[in-house]
């Protein structure tokens, strides 16, 4: 009777974000049961689901969950970003497979939206699990297990982790300009008249206000064939230092 109360209570947990998401990829259940109170379980839960547009858990998580919060709080785990609402988290996360298509040489790219929770009413010591849990969460285990050197793992960890930002990025970007219905102008203050990219000051002084939203920026933001770290200029060549990596004109 107290697994299914439990199971009950978690479901409740879980149900907003069900009530929309379609194509629920996988769902797992974690017992958690106290040797000092053998009348007590409580649950974690965790569901995966299918994230094509690749929008960032904030964008999905206002689309998708009935009843969202007004104000969710941002959360990082193992490096991807993603939005807390009260026992629930909502991670995008993004995997790099070997490509069914045979024909294709280059890995499959895409991302998925994680969502972990745990039940109403848990003991303190299911909250101070959940919480070491997300601390300790790892995604992209085929990477880790690839590479022999865990720095190395981490190189290629980090570079997923920026194409996931830029994938939200570019979904939250054509957003913006879908709604957009006023008229831009971009002849003055910015390198190219009618264009501009988040490496120029157009990107935030010009593009952005005229837009009236803060425009998300690359995570790298440089301009360079290959990521060349640095500390000063005079590191780069012709280049310029910019957040730590050379950037090129």
């Amino acid at each position: 009777m107290i697994v299914l109360l439990s199971l009950l209570s978690f479901f409740v947990v879980l149900q907003k974000s069900e009530a929309q998401a379609e194509n629920l990829l996988k769902e797992y259940l974690f017992p958690v049961e106290y040797v000092d109170d053998l009348t007590k379980t409580d649950l974690i839960g965790l569901r995966i689901y299918p994230n094509p547009e690749n929008k960032s858990a904030r964008d999905w998580y206002f689309a998708n969950v009935k009843n969202p919060a007004t104000n969710v709080s941002n959360i990082t785990v193992d490096g991807y970003r993603g939005v807390l609402d009260g026992r629930s988290v909502y991670v995008q996360a993004g995997n790099l497979v070997a490509n069914p298509d045979p024909a294709k040489t280059f890995p499959d790219f895409y991302t998925n939206i994680y969502v972990l929770a745990y039940n109403q009413n848990a003991s303190p010591q299911m909250k101070e699990i959940f919480n070491q849990m997300l601390k300790n969460l790892k995604f992209n285990k085929n990477i880790v297990n690839t590479y022999c050197l865990s720095k190395q793992a981490e190189v290629v960890k980090d570079k997923i982790r920026r194409d996931t930002v830029r994938k939200a990025d570019f979904y939250t970007v054509s957003n913006i300009f879908s709604n957009f219905s006023g008229t831009l102008n971009l002849q003055a203050g910015t390198y190219v008249p009618k264009m501009s990219i988040s490496t120029w000051p157009s990107w935030k002084d010009t593009l952005s206000k005229q837009l009236g939203v803060e425009l998300p920026v690359d995570p790298l933001n440089i301009m360079a064939r290959t990521a060349i770290k640095c500390t000063v200029n005079d590191d780069c060549g012709q280049g310029q230092c910019s957040g730590g990596y050379c950037s090129q004109c």
